[in-house]
C-alpha cells in the first residue's frame, strides 16, 4: 500500500477521555515514593481500599517447604499418586491450572486439571491519564475467576499451560502473587504441559466448583502492590534514578515503530484496525534489555523448561549489568511479556522485582507535542517525551520516522521528452559503446576519479 508509506506512521490515540488527574507528584522527594500523589495511582488506590494488605495469613498446609516454585514432572506426579490433587475438602490439597485457551484445553491437558482461560487475564482499567489495557485484573473480576475453582486456604495451586508462549502461565502466576498468595502455594510445572507424557493427557473437562468454598481475595487480604509498579511511581523512580527497567522484548525494542497500538481504531472509514504505533520509542533513564526467549532452554526446538537459576543469573547480569541488588521493572508492550520476567526474578531467582502493566503501550503514548501526535496538554506533567528526566538520548517519534516515497524527477523538461528521446539509458549506452572514450583502455573509476560512494 504506498499510500501508507507516503503518509507514514499511523499513532495510536489514548483510548478514552484524558481525564486530567492530578500532578503525580505531591512533591519531589529523592530515595523513595512517598512524593506520589494517591489520587494519581488509581489502581493500586482501588484495590488497596477493597483487598487490603498485611492480613492474617489465611494459608495452611503447605506442601514441602523445600521444593522451589518451579516444579518437575516427576513431583507433579508423585502429588498425584499421593492423592493430593482435587483432594477433599480441609486437608492438604493440589489444584492443576491449565492456563491456556479453551480449544487447546479440549484438545488434551493434564487429567483433572482445570481451565485458567488466558482470555481476559488482563482488563482496561484507568491509570495516570488515561485508560491502558491489559492491566491487573480489579478484585471483583479476580474474585470471579476463583468463584469456578476449588481454591481454599489448603490449596496449593500449580500452573501449568498448553500455550508455547510463557507468558500466558506467567501473567497467572503475577496475578496470584498480587493479590497475596505467598509462594509456598504457587508451583509453576517447568515445561508446562510439553513435558507431560502426550499419551497421558485427557480432553475430560474438570469442574470442581461445589468441591470447597473458594477463597477471595478480600479473605486472603494481602495485596501486593510492592509487586506492581504503577505509572507515577515508575515515573518517580526513574527521575530518582532508583532501580532499572528491563525491557524483556529484547534489544531493537527501542526502534521506531517497534511498539503496535492496542487499541483496534479505523483511521480511514473501512472496517479493518488499522496498524498503529505509540508516539514516541527509545530507552527510559537506565533502562535495559533482555529477550525473554532466552530464559528458557530451547523453544526452536520444543523445549519450553526454564534454565537453571545460576546460568539464567549470569546471563542477565552479563547483558544488563543487573545483579538483583536494586529493584527491577519489568515491562514489555503490554505487560505480558514483562510477567515472564517477572516469574523468572520472583520465582527462579529471588531478585526484588516488580510489573510495569502499562508498559510501553502506556509510556510511549503519553506526549504532549502535538506536532507529533501527542495528546496531552501542553507542558503536561504526564509527558514523558523528555530526555532530561524519563529518556535517554535515543527517544524517537514514529510521525517523524515515516517512509518516504521516492519523488519522481521534477525536472519538467524531462517528464515533456518526447517518446523518440525519453530513452535516455539505453541511448546513453549505445554512445557510451560507440565513442572512442569508451574503449578498453579506459580504467574503472576509482576513488581518486570517480565515484565509489553512496550512489554506486
Amino acid at each position: 500500500n504506498m499510500d501508507q508509506y507516503s503518509k507514514g506512521y499511523l499513532i495510536e490515540p489514548l483510548n478514552g477521555a484524558l481525564v486530567g488527574p492530578p500532578n503525580p507528584f505531591t512533591a519531589n522527594t529523592i530515595g523513595d515514593d512517598s512524593d506520589v500523589n494517591p489520587a494519581a495511582n488509581q489502581v493500586e488506590v482501588a484495590d488497596l481500599a477493597t483487598v487490603g494488605t498485611g492480613g492474617p495469613n489465611v494459608f495452611v498446609d503447605e506442601i514441602d517447604i523445600d521444593v522451589d516454585v518451579l516444579i518437575e514432572p516427576e513431583t507433579l506426579q508423585t502429588w498425584i499418586d499421593d492423592g493430593l490433587v482435587n483432594s477433599a475438602a480441609g486437608a492438604q490439597r493440589v489444584i492443576i491450572l491449565d492456563v491456556t485457551g479453551t480449544t487447546e484445553y479440549a484438545a488434551g491437558h493434564i487429567p483433572d486439571a482445570q481451565l485458567w482461560n488466558i482470555s481476559g487475564q488482563g482488563e482496561a482499567r484507568l491509570e495516570g491519564p488515561a485508560i491502558a489495557t491489559n492491566m491487573v485484573l480489579t478484585p471483583a473480576n479476580m474474585n470471579a475467576r476463583l468463584a469456578d475453582l476449588a481454591i481454599d486456604e489448603h490449596t496449593t495451586v500449580v500452573i501449568t499451560s498448553s500455550k508455547t508462549a510463557s507468558y500466558f502461565p506467567s501473567r497467572a502466576y503475577f496475578s496470584f502473587r498480587y493479590y497475596g498468595w505467598p509462594k509456598s502455594h504457587i508451583k509453576v510445572l517447568n515445561g508446562y504441559n510439553f513435558e507431560w507424557d502426550a499419551d497421558d493427557l485427557t480432553t475430560v473437562a474438570t469442574d470442581l466448583s461445589p468441591l470447597v468454598t473458594p477463597l477471595t481475595v478480600e479473605t486472603v487480604g494481602n495485596l501486593q502492590p510492592d509487586l506492581r509498579v504503577s505509572l507515577p511511581e515508575l515515573m518517580d523512580a526513574v527521575r530518582d534514578g532508583r532501580g532499572n527497567t528491563i525491557d524483556f522484548r529484547g534489544a531493537g525494542a527501542e526502534a521506531a515503530g517497534s511498539t503496535d497500538g492496542v487499541w483496534s481504531n479505523d483511521h480511514d472509514g473501512d472496517t479493518v484496525a488499522d496498524a498503529d504505533v505509540v508516539v514516541f520509542e527509545g530507552t527510559m533513564k537506565g533502562g535495559k534489555y533482555y529477550p525473554y526467549g532466552e530464559l528458557q532452554q530451547d523453544t526452536s526446538a520444543g523445549d519450553y523448561r526454564y534454565k537453571p537459576a545460576d546460568i539464567i543469573a549470569n546471563a542477565i547480569e552479563g547483558v544488563t549489568g543487573l545483579d538483583g541488588s536494586d529493584p527491577i521493572y519489568s515491562m514489555c508492550r503490554t505487560a505480558y511479556i514483562a510477567s515472564t520476567g517477572f516469574f523468572v526474578l520472583d520465582a527462579i531467582l529471588d531478585w526484588p522485582v516488580m510489573v510495569y502493566d502499562g508498559s510501553w503501550s502506556q509510556w510511549g503514548s503519553l506526549s504532549d507535542d502535538a506536532a507529533m501526535d501527542g495528546e496531552l496538554a501542553g507542558g503536561s506533567l504526564w509527558a514523558l517525551d523528555d530526555t532530561v528526566t524519563y529518556m535517554e538520548d535515543d527517544l524517537v517519534y514514529n510521525k517523524s520516522a515515516m517512509k518516504q516515497v521516492e519523488p519522481l524527477n521534477p525536472d519538467a523538461d524531462a517528464i515533456l521528452l518526447s517518446p523518440a528521446s525519453a530513452n535516455q539509458v539505453e541511448d546513453a549506452d549505445y554512445d557510451y559503446q560507440s565513442d572512442d572514450s569508451g574503449s578498453s583502455d579506459d580504467e574503472a573509476p576509482t576513488e581518486d576519479s570517480g565515484d565509489l560512494g553512496g550512489n554506486c
